[in-house]
């Protein structure tokens, strides 16, 4: 088949013109991009009538008021369906088509991320280098390996449980019961944790904890207080978290 031919048919066969409708069909099952064209068309062809239906019901609203839309505009060409065309009615479908995928793309392309929906994207649970959890062990009179071993299998609320009850003396186990919180959105306490802990100087992770503390004030819509933190982060090439930090710098 010619495939100059191919708009004429896709044509005849939208409107119901075409004489061997079970050939065409199977060729769409057998054809995907004819298929495609004739979807393309179709929707170009509904653009056209819904565009020709406004402008009459223009006109009519224009004649009702006694205005003499004629004199005042020229009339919009409106080109039916029905007539036999060889390639300009094809030309009209694709600009509507065109006019279709642009709309569409405003509509609906993602919204600008929020800084709670940052906090979250950007949030990776620490790797646990804090404590060896030994797979197939009795935890139950161990709170602290059933708090990592939740940790480990994600189940952050039994683990953010866990970790509560372990009490406030280890910087460690506060740390990541901090993780445990951003993991939950619950980004309150976790920057009241992580303020603690970004102040400490005894402490090995207290650079690390600075970033989280910016992530949860991003979390909590502190956009201003936590671009000011990731920020010098980012500045620090030494910091552990630096890369991280341009990363996210980059998205606010």
């Amino acid at each position: 088949m010619n495939t100059e031919d191919q708009p004429d048919r896709i044509g005849d066969y939208l409107r119901g013109d075409l004489a061997d409708r079970e050939a065409f069909e199977r060729e769409l099952s057998a054809n995907p991009q004819l298929k495609i064209e004739m979807e393309t068309t179709r929707q170009a062809l509904d653009a056209i009538t819904l565009r020709e239906e406004q402008v009459l019901k223009d006109r009519l609203r224009n004649l009702e008021a006694g205005m003499a839309t004629t004199a005042r505009q020229p009339d919009a060409k409106v080109i039916p369906i029905g007539r036999k065309r060889s390639g300009g009615w094809f030309a009209y479908a694709a600009a509507a088509a065109l006019v279709v995928f642009v709309a569409g793309y405003f509509l609906l392309r993602p919204a600008p991320a929020t800084p709670e929906q940052l906090a979250l994207s950007e949030f990776e649970p620490f790797t646990n280098i804090a404590y060896t959890v030994t797979k197939g062990a009795n935890d139950g009179d161990d709170g602290r390996a059933a708090a990592y071993a939740a940790y480990e299998t994600g189940d952050y609320a039994t683990a953010e449980g866990a970790f509560a009850a372990l009490g406030p003396d280890d910087p460690v186990d506060r740390f990541y019961f901090g993780q445990t919180l951003l993991a939950q959105e619950k980004y309150a306490s976790a920057r009241d944790l992580y303020r603690e802990l970004a102040t400490q100087t005894d402490f090995n992770l207290t650079q690390e904890s600075a970033y989280y503390l910016a992530l949860a004030n991003l979390g909590l819509g502190q956009a201003d207080e936590a671009r000011e933190e990731i920020r010098r982060i980012a500045d620090n090439a030494d910091h552990p978290m630096s890369r991280e930090a341009r990363q996210l710098l980059e998205k606010l």
